[in-house]
């Protein structure tokens, strides 16, 4: 109910106004809107509430308060864009505002060099074009162990910075040099070790992103293919996902975990 005081023609109890009640009170004159009105303001009021800009990313959205891992919808492009999507979110680890991009699982993890293993499902981020390729997805993943990956035209939307995990192998986060994930570009990183997984090589990061073969890519120790610590190999027929903390496309990985998923996190710097 909106309330208007004015001054001048005061009607008394007894005189109509045309548009509501009103009434004399104390010498004021008290003129009551028409409800219609009243609630067209509160509609409004509510439609811009409603407008509060979404996060664009994780990293935003700790900003704005959401300290807890959990889901979170973000909003990359902004208003008038495309529409904005539910995503995971890691608050907590390395300093908080990752969005989880990716989360695969493997194909035979209890033969983990036979070539028949293989991550699945991966990105939209093409290579591994090969005979018995895993499926790519555009399903995003809103768990830790949910497989799906966010489209990869997307990434780089949603910053620079990444983060491996996986239960595995160590987690690493690591920034561009002449590299870049989510560019796909092949070239240097600077990764800090985040949590150590395997009690083995437990200062050892990689150094370099690349796509060396055709039937996958991921993290080096050197540009040497031969030097693998993550390596996201999506061929069936070829090859093995490397998860070596040592960098040495070794099996150095952890055998016999439980629940074995792997994840990526971009981080807007």
């Amino acid at each position: 109910m909106l309330l208007v005081a004015a001054c001048g023609f005061q009607p008394t109890a007894s005189q109509a106004t045309g548009d509501g009640a009103t009434r004399a009170i104390d010498g004021a004159l008290v003129v009551v809107i028409d409800a219609t009105i009243a609630i067209d303001a509160k509609h409004f009021a509510d439609a811009g509430t409603q407008m509060s800009p979404t996060p664009k990313n994780c990293a935003e959205a700790l900003a704005g308060g959401m300290t807890a891992d959990g889901t979170a919808m973000i909003d990359p492009d902004g208003m008038g864009g495309a529409p904005p999507f539910q995503v995971y979110c890691d608050q907590t680890t390395a300093g908080g505002g990752w969005t989880l991009v990716w989360v695969y699982g493997f194909t035979n993890y209890g033969n983990f060099q036979d070539p028949g293993n293989a991550v699945t499902p991966r990105p939209t981020w093409s290579g591994a074009a090969t005979t018995g390729t895993t499926p790519t997805s555009t399903t995003i993943p809103t768990s830790r162990t949910s497989t799906g990956a966010v489209d990869f035209t997307k990434w780089a939307s949603l910053g620079d910075e990444v983060m491996a995990t996986s239960d595995i192998n160590h987690w690493v986060k690591c920034q561009p040099g002449s590299g870049s994930i989510v560019t796909k570009t092949d070239g240097t990183l600077t990764c800090q070790m985040v949590k150590t997984v395997p009690n083995t090589c437990m200062t050892t990061v990689p150094a370099y992103w690349g796509t060396n073969v055709p039937t996958g890519l991921g993290f080096f120790a050197s540009s040497s293919q031969y030097s693998a610590y993550y390596f996201y190999d999506g061929s069936t027929t070829t090859n093995w996902p490397t998860h070596d903390p040592c960098g040495t496309n070794a099996p150095n990985q952890i055998d016999n975990a439980p629940n074995p998923h792997g994840q990526l996190w971009i981080r807007h710097r």
